[in-house]
C-alpha cells in the first residue's frame, strides 16, 4: 500500500493535467478498468516481486484517474465533479458521495474476510474483480462530460 500510495501521489498531478487535456471520462474509465484487473492479477501471482508489480500497475491507475480511495477519488473524478456540480452545491455533493462510499465500503473488510475463510482467498479477489467491472459499462454510457468546463 505504501508503494501504491506513493505512485498514486506522484502521478496525481500528471493525471490531472492529462484529464484537462484529454478529458475526464477516458482517465476515469482507464482507472476503473485497471483497478479490478489488478485485483484479479493478485490471484495469479506468487511472490513479493510479482505482487509488487501488480500493485504498481494499480498505483498507476489510481494516480491517473481513480485515486486510491475508490470511486470518488483521483484528479479526473474531482475535476468531473467540479465541472458538473455548481460551486454552491459542490461540498454537499462531495459529502453525499463520501457518505455513500463509506456506507457501502464499511462491511467490505468483513465480507472479504468471510469469503477468505469460508471459500478461498482467490474467490475474494474474483469477487472484487466482478464488483469492480460491473460499473464500467454504466460509467461509459451514463457519465457525460460537460461541453464547457468550470472556470
Amino acid at each position: 500500500m505504501t508503494v501504491v500510495g506513493l505512485i498514486s501521489a506522484v502521478l496525481s498531478m500528471p493525471g490531472g493535467i492529462l484529464s484537462d487535456r484529454r478529458g475526464r471520462k477516458p482517465l476515469i474509465l482507464a482507472s476503473r478498468i485497471i483497478a479490478p484487473v489488478t485485483a484479479l492479477g493478485l490471484t495469479f501471482t506468487r511472490g513479493f516481486v510479482k505482487v509488487l508489480l501488480v500493485r504498481i500497475v494499480g498505483g498507476i491507475g489510481a494516480g491517473l484517474g481513480g485515486g486510491i480511495w475508490g470511486m470518488m477519488g483521483g484528479p479526473a473524478w474531482q475535476a468531473l465533479v467540479a465541472d458538473l456540480i455548481p460551486s454552491t452545491r459542490r461540498g454537499r455533493v462531495m459529502g453525499i458521495m463520501g457518505t455513500i462510499t463509506g456506507l457501502i465500503g464499511a462491511p467490505a473488510a468483513w465480507v472479504g474476510g468471510f469469503l477468505w475463510d469460508n471459500y478461498t482467498p482467490e474467490f475474494t479477489f474474483w469477487t472484487s474483480f466482478i464488483i469492480g467491472i460491473v460499473p464500467i459499462p454504466i460509467l461509459y454510457v451514463f457519465v457525460k462530460e460537460p461541453k464547457t468546463r468550470e472556470r
